[in-house]
């Protein structure tokens, strides 16, 4: 969804990231981290600059210590993963996480999270790169997680660790099934998605982002006829189909209707 980056890096070393970091910094080249690509959207015109993708080997080792509860896991691991794995290691703290699509640095960086819990509450450390290259690593007491936003601004996550609890293994895989199944009923877990693109609103508003758009009467409302659809299934999600682009002017009227009803909502 959206348009191409610029340039598209591949690091496959902590010494080639650093180089590379280092020099678009000397250059004032913007520089991104891309994920596993869920909640976010990009402009049909692309991005400027250098996209990196830690998907080498590198960045997706895994250590779990089930004795201590003590799991260290690459950014470019795959979450969904990850949950299983510890699940069935026997270490509870992230079955809340099961289904989400997410590699372990894009989650922890934007505190990923659903209805049974953020992954915030089980980090114990973070392994950063600045943007000068320079390694170095942010314990819980340094870091501050909130809804879908953490402190971690302007660096790379390279590696995260994680304080777990030890657990019988059966009952932790047999829950990570049961919320993968909630999800799986909940939202269109099968279909090309940019995943949930709406935060939801403060507390007092008493209503979620999914309900504010079904009042605005935009559960399913395609833009760009009609391959660039919120889901039927749960509305504060977008579903692609090929050739989806980024339509900022076919959304202006949808957006006035969304501010009415948040108005309405407020008052």
């Amino acid at each position: 969804m959206g348009g191409p980056a610029q340039v598209l890096a591949h690091p496959s070393s902590l010494a080639q990231l650093s180089t590379l970091a280092q020099r678009c910094h000397e250059k004032r080249i913007p520089v991104y981290v891309l994920g596993d690509g869920a909640n976010l959207l990009i402009a049909d015109e692309g991005v400027k600059g250098v996209v990196i993708k830690l998907d080498d080997s590198t960045f997706k080792q895994v250590a779990i210590d089930a004795k201590t509860g003590l799991v260290t896991a690459g950014a470019g691991v795959d979450l969904k993963q990850l949950v299983l794995d510890t699940a069935k290691a026997g270490l509870a703290g992230l079955e809340c996480l099961a289904g989400i699509p997410a590699t372990v640095g894009g989650a922890v960086k934007m505190n990923a999270g659903g209805a049974y819990g953020d992954i915030g509450r089980a980090v114990s450390k973070v392994h950063l790169m600045d943007a000068t290259g320079q390694s170095y690593s942010r314990d819980r007491d340094d870091l501050v997680f909130a809804y879908r936003k953490t402190n971690i601004v302007g660096r790379f996550i390279t590696a995260v660790d994680f304080a777990l609890t030890p657990d019988d293994p059966e009952t932790l895989v047999k829950r990570v099934k049961e919320i993968f199944a909630w999800k799986s009923a909940t939202q269109p877990l099968g279909a090309h998605s940019a995943g949930c693109a709406f935060k939801n609103p403060p507390p007092d508003v008493g209503a979620s982002a999914g309900q504010l758009i079904d009042r605005a009467g935009l559960k399913g409302f395609a833009l760009a006829a009609p391959r660039y659809p919120t889901s039927t299934l749960i509305s504060s999600w977008f579903k692609t189909r090929q050739g989806s682009r980024h339509p900022r002017g076919h959304a202006t009227h949808r957006t006035d209707r969304a501010k009415q009803i948040w108005c309405q909502t407020r008052t």
